[in-house]
């Protein structure tokens, strides 16, 4: 009996860890089947993309750029990195011949995608927020599948659309108290988060410290972990919170995110779409604060659908932010008299029993039987 030929698989990803964790998750799904012998990721930056795990997965550089029409001298240097990067993506693709190619969205992955339509490869777009991102949108009428985490804010997007099961990195963990030990804090005490995303959030890091420099008149016993971004001066906070004697464990960075997630019992966060995946994943309810320059609003109309839709969570728009009303808004849901909480943590249980449709994984490969035939 003759052996069929193992597929091969091209992601095309770039940027954020938005982008890059449900990419990342994705490319150690498809390598699991034994059908897939090759996945390879392409995109601009990845030799230096600190998301992105380079050394578990073959990759290639694509140049490309932003198509912003507001700076013409950027627009056209812009234009040349994503030529030099068509180029360079038709180079790679003839010589790999993948069977199909999943983009993430982001410009990163535009070159990528443009070289797919050259050669007449099928592609799978997958969008993690409620909003269409700009690429998506050049490219979604002539995907095979547009697969989305959730339903997409236009009707004309939703009938090409189909919802399917987030690809996460995180790793169940056994008990709070396993993760809490991992951080040092006490098993027993009510524990918040705090995370202003992959890019870290200057206005969260700043409030939440004045907030909890407010924490002593409340009846809540709290400790915290806050991870505050690569750019922020952990010393400071470090000194800032030892002379409050407050119990946080400081970090400029987790890589082991399923620690932080299971460790806590609420999260303070921006409203990225990945965030939010893994806060529902956890069932983990969440203060949101959107990132108020996010393109066409996306953020807010995530915290939107996780506050109204969902009911895990609560959002304050960053206008309206202040150490007061954090504080107002972190004591009463976790005031045990008010029961909040359990409210937050049971929206989620039933959003996650509910059927959202099948893994992006599986998708990818009825796309690639059907291919076949």
């Amino acid at each position: 009996m003759k052996n069929t030929p193992k597929k091969k698989v091209v992601i095309a990803a770039g940027g954020t860890g938005g982008h890059m964790v449900p990419a990342t998750a994705l490319a150690k799904n498809l390598e699991s089947l034994d059908e897939i012998g090759s996945v390879v990721f392409m995109g601009d930056g990845l030799s230096t993309n600190p998301y992105f795990q380079k050394e578990e997965f073959t990759f290639h550089d694509i140049a490309s750029g932003k198509m912003s029409l507001k700076k013409p001298k950027d627009l056209f240097l812009s234009c040349i990195q994503i030529v030099k990067g068509i180029f360079k993506a038709i180079l790679h693709l003839k010589k790999q011949k993948p069977d199909i190619i999943i983009g993430f969205g982001s410009y990163h992955s535009f070159s990528t995608l443009v070289a797919s339509r050259l050669f007449r490869i099928p592609y799978v777009l997958y969008e993690s927020n409620l909003v269409l991102g700009r690429v998506n949108r050049l490219f979604y009428k002539s995907s095979k599948i547009l697969a989305t985490q959730f339903p997409l804010d236009r009707k004309s997007y939703q009938k090409k659309s189909i919802i399917v099961k987030t690809p996460l990195t995180i790793k169940k963990i056994e008990n709070k108290a396993s993760s809490r030990r991992y951080y040092k804090l006490d098993e027993n005490t009510k524990t918040l988060l705090v995370f202003g995303g992959s890019q870290g959030s200057k206005r969260i890091n700043e409030t939440t410290l004045e907030m909890l420099r407010l924490f002593d008149q409340s009846n809540i016993d709290l400790q915290c972990i806050h991870i505050l971004g690569k750019e922020a001066d952990i010393g400071l906070f470090k000194k800032e919170y030892k002379r409050l004697k407050l119990h946080v464990c400081v970090k400029s960075f987790e890589t082991k995110m399923q620690n932080a997630l299971f460790a806590s019992d609420l999260v303070i966060s921006r409203a990225g779409a990945i965030s939010i995946g893994e806060q529902i994943a956890c069932s983990l309810p969440s203060i949101l604060i959107p990132y108020p320059f996010a393109k066409d609003n996306h953020q807010e109309k995530n915290a939107n659908y996780m506050q109204k839709i969902i009911k895990g969570s609560c959002m304050i728009r960053e206008e309206e932010l202040s150490p007061v009303i954090l504080l107002k808004k972190v004591e009463t849901i976790l005031d045990p008299g008010m029961n909040k909480l359990k409210e937050m943590q049971d929206h989620l249980n039933a959003y996650n029993a509910k059927d959202k449709g099948e893994l992006l994984c599986e998708l990818i490969q009825k796309c690639i039987h059907e291919r076949k035939k």
